[in-house]
């Protein structure tokens, strides 16, 4: 039998950049505020922050620098544990077709993650969850079907390497 390759985490690379990147826009509104922030001082005022806004703004600039660091640091290392476990023969293997096959739904009325079951084995996945593993739903042209003969590398719920027979 002949499988085809559609899915290895560790060849894609670090895809969940975009989560990380996004923080980054309160990064830079903070960096603005503070350095470039044309309000005066109000000695006037009670509290420290209503006196200077330059203060709270520089607690913005920290909590999202925390925040940017954070996020990048906990997605990275998600995707380098999916890849050492490939990398290093840590996954399970199962092969067969596929059964229940159960397409994601993500409308406002209804949501519901894309499933099925290969063996004994049963999987789930949305393409709304950042994950370095597979997540390519049905609907946004991932590869998966009731019938389909795949062989999945995995730990735990997550699909490492996704291979399908020619």
């Amino acid at each position: 039998m002949h499988f085809v390759t559609v899915f290895d985490a560790a060849q894609m690379g670090y895809t969940d950049w975009s989560l990380p990147a996004g923080t980054l826009i309160f990064v830079a509104f903070g960096a603005f505020k503070v350095f470039y922030s044309t309000s005066r001082p109000n000695l006037e005022r009670k509290s420290l922050i209503a006196r200077n806004p330059r203060v709270f703004y520089a607690l913005v600039l920290c909590f999202s620098v925390i925040l940017s660091v954070v996020v990048f640091w906990a997605t990275f290392t998600h995707y380098q544990t999916l890849r050492d476990a490939l990398d290093h023969g840590n996954t399970q293997v199962v092969e067969g077709r596929i059964k229940n096959f159960q397409p994601e739904i993500s409308d406002l009325s209804e949501k519901r993650y894309e499933s099925f079951d290969v063996g004994d084995r049963h999987f789930s996945y949305s393409t709304n969850i950042v994950t370095g593993a597979f997540n390519k739903s049905r609907a946004s042209g991932g590869p998966m079907a009731e019938g389909l003969y795949v062989r999945i590398h995995y730990t735990g719920n997550s699909i490492l390497r996704l291979e399908i027979r020619e």
